[in-house]
């Protein structure tokens, strides 16, 4: 579908699954709302996740957005990205493509979130103790992630 903004795909009542774009109309109200109530329901259950598990560790996290498109931000402004880069960066050597967005689709189910929550109370053991003796840049693979626009190499063809 391109880059069409979210405006412009709602105009076209479709609902994707299986990599096939069925139209909407054919599935019944009923369906709907229980695709609704899942999304809802699993996106509550992976913030709710989150709180406990931040709240276990002593990690100072802020929860946010919809359920279904959940929102997770580190508390401490100076270590934020440094703790975000370790989250997304654990979670993936545990199978799980996890960053501070989370955005639910029909697919996830219960079973899904317990193994998500289950490596992000690993990762959120290991931030906690990185935070503690501040070892956070030191268990970081590689460079950690910018905030906004910045130039990634030295060529000054980027400052101009």
């Amino acid at each position: 579908m391109g880059n069409w903004t979210y405006s412009a795909l709602s105009m076209f009542p479709f609902f994707c699954f299986k990599q096939k774009m069925i139209p909407f109309g054919s599935l019944t109200i009923r369906k709907a709302r229980k695709i609704h109530s899942h999304l809802k329901s699993i996106g509550l259950k992976v913030m709710d996740g989150w709180k406990r598990l931040g709240e276990k560790h002593g990690i100072a996290i802020e929860t946010g957005g919809i359920p279904q498109l959940g929102r997770l931000a580190f508390g401490t402004p100076v270590k934020a990205l440094a703790a975000q880069y370790l989250f997304t960066h654990k979670t993936l050597k545990r199978g799980f493509f996890a960053t501070t967005l989370c955005y639910i689709g029909y697919v996830h189910m219960p079973t899904f979130v317990v193994r998500c929550l289950q490596a992000t109370d690993e990762v959120f053991g290991l931030t906690a103790e990185a935070m503690r003796y501040d070892r956070l840049n030191v268990m970081v693979e590689g460079p950690i992630c910018h905030s906004g626009f910045k130039c990634l190499s030295k060529v000054s063809a980027c400052m101009s």
